[in-house]
């Protein structure tokens, strides 16, 4: 068959700027539903924020640092809230935007705080605590596998995120705490810091 063109310049070049500058989340371009891409806007969004919140709230704010990063995670959640209604255009006003879906990300950098402040605290937990940390994850991302779905619906646009977020910040953190690294032989170690390392 003869391939088909992409579309005219202009709209290439236009999609080529929204892909070079991560916009592609927002935009109504047919070019820009790409599997992954939309993803990528997002993480884009988050590491060029997140550092400049977070030397702001560090340096001016840092008796209110949890509250603050709280505050936003609930205002996150409650974006969606709002958002949602029947007729929500699922992947384009919840699933993709920044706005609606920063939050997940978010989760991961409390739970690093909460690792470092609090590090020799959380690794004296019983070894219960720490098997509820470990439960309350598994539940959470259970609960956002077996009842989530790519598709518009009130828990889909509303908690599915949430509880991917929470599950994976606390199985992250569970496992920063348990004593499984002493069963990890030490090549594997090398490894496994050397590709945290790279990442």
């Amino acid at each position: 068959g003869i391939a088909q063109p992409i579309g005219n310049t202009t709209e290439t070049i236009k999609t080529l700027l929204y892909h070079i500058f991560y916009l592609q989340n927002y935009l109504h371009l047919p070019q820009a539903r790409l599997p992954l891409y939309w993803s990528l806007a997002i993480e884009e969004q988050f590491y060029i924020l997140a550092p400049l919140l977070l030397f702001i709230l560090w340096k001016y704010f840092r008796p209110y640092f949890t509250i603050i990063i709280t505050v936003l995670l609930l205002l996150g959640i409650l974006t969606r809230f709002i958002v949602y209604s029947p007729d929500t255009d699922w992947l384009m006003d919840v699933r993709w935007p920044f706005h609606t879906r920063f939050e997940s990300l978010l989760f991961g950098v409390l739970a690093a705080y909460i690792f470092i402040t609090y590090n020799e605290r959380l690794r004296s937990l019983s070894v219960f605590m720490k098997g509820v940390f470990f439960l309350s994850a598994f539940a959470a991302i259970g609960s956002a596998l077996i009842f989530g779905k790519d598709t518009n619906g009130y828990f889909n646009s509303t908690w599915q995120f949430t509880l991917t977020g929470f599950g994976f910040a606390m199985l992250t953190l569970s496992m920063a705490i348990s004593s499984f690294d002493s069963y990890i032989h030490v090549s594997l170690k090398r490894f496994f810091a050397l590709v945290a390392k790279l990442s």
